[in-house]
């Protein structure tokens, strides 16, 4: 008796409520996986860039050169569930472990961060909202985006809780997990400066050193490449030495990259062209993000400003950097970890009764795109 009443006192807990909203979510993500891509239970985990995941652990950077793009957190934690199991547990199942835990974690730190914005009450709304973005399905396949999700809202949370030490130890794993990693690390610097009333000179202390912590993931990375392959910036190079990825061109006008991709839904709105899966995965979706993106960053970074600001700036941050490389594919995947957007959102409908309607609106019709695309991915369609 007493064991089930410790069990109920903890699913009414913040990570009891998120351990279960993880587990239901992870179920229905598995089953319609199973269905539409048959085979064993887990099997659709590893396509697309899972793949590349895969590579990795088998190799470890030693003989597929593309393979460094993909940095080596995720696939470390996978390998460290797998060999702790002797082997029992599958290298998808290891994921789905993995990605179990890192989402679950992640949610809960998402939960914790939501009273620093709205009233309690409306805690779970970004919780909600994240679960319904139409890249959320990513968070469940052999993908880095759980764990990166996780620590982001981690390092954020310790970043408000002023735990400037454990924020720098989170964005040194952060940058062992991904690129992208510089846009939280600007977030929990723009934070503590608001902490010190955006007064460098006062924000000039002891703890400013946490923050020489962050680099330590990518420089232990680069030191490993240089050993193995003699170029500490492999991860980089590896874009130039395989024509998957010769679309990613850098270039600094992301005004023009951002016009050309609405030029071609344009024309397909306008009949010169089809909506084929190429146009609405790689273009119009990753627009219609980009553009919510830029909605929720500017409205938190113009009319809300305090506390929102480091949160607007970093989202604004986020639109450039993402289409720097003249293209917009995969921002809709990109963004999923960029908190202004659910936080923004659970403010307005704390704030606007009137403006119900159409996010409760919004919240279906992204569930729907989300299934859709995550049904395309598992038919071997390119979904971002």
């Amino acid at each position: 008796m007493k064991t089930w009443q410790k069990l109920r006192q903890f699913l009414a807990t913040d990570f009891g409520v998120c351990l279960t909203i993880v587990i239901a979510w992870q179920c229905a993500l598995t089953l319609i996986g199973w269905v539409v891509a048959g085979g064993p239970p887990l099997a659709h985990m590893t396509s697309w860039d899972g793949g590349w995941y895969l590579t990795v652990i088998r190799d470890w950077y030693h003989t597929s050169a593309p393979s460094a793009v993909f940095y080596p957190l995720f696939p470390v934690l996978v390998s460290a569930v797998h060999l702790a199991s002797f082997g029992v547990l599958s290298l998808n199942a290891s994921g789905f472990i993995i990605n179990s835990l890192a989402l679950w974690l992640g949610l809960v730190a998402l939960v914790k961060i939501a009273p620093y914005f709205v009233v309690k009450r409306h805690q779970y709304l970004p919780v909600l909202f994240i679960l319904a973005a139409p890249a959320a399905f990513f968070m469940h396949l052999f993908y880095t985006e759980a764990v990166f999700f996780c620590i982001s809202a981690w390092a954020y949370l310790f970043a408000l809780q002023r735990r400037w030490w454990a924020a720098g130890a989170m964005l040194a794993l952060l940058t062992a997990c991904r690129l992208p990693a510089i846009l939280v690390i600007a977030l929990c610097m723009l934070e503590y400066l608001r902490a010190h009333d955006w007064s460098i000179r006062r924000a000039l202390n002891k703890n400013t050193y946490a923050f020489l912590l962050a680099p330590a993931g990518f420089i232990a990375y680069g030191a490993y490449l240089t050993a193995i392959r003699g170029d500490f910036f492999a991860m980089f190079s590896a874009y130039h030495g395989d024509t998957d990825w010769g679309y990613q061109v850098f270039n600094p006008n992301i005004f023009l990259t951002i016009t050309r991709a609405a030029y071609q839904s344009l024309r397909a709105i306008l009949g010169r062209r089809g909506f084929d899966n190429d146009l609405v995965v790689n273009n119009t979706i990753p627009l219609l993000a980009l553009t919510l993106l830029t909605a929720a960053a500017l409205y938190a970074t113009i009319k809300l400003r305090r506390r929102f600001l480091p949160l607007g700036i970093a989202g604004l941050l986020s639109v450039a950097m993402f289409t720097l490389n003249s293209n917009v594919v995969s921002a809709h995947r990109y963004i999923l970890p960029c908190l202004v957007i659910y936080l923004v959102g659970a403010y307005l409908y704390e704030s606007h009764r009137k403006a119900h309607p159409y996010i409760i609106a919004g919240v279906c019709l992204s569930f729907l795109v989300q299934i859709l695309l995550y049904i395309s991915l598992l038919q071997g369609q390119f979904a971002g």
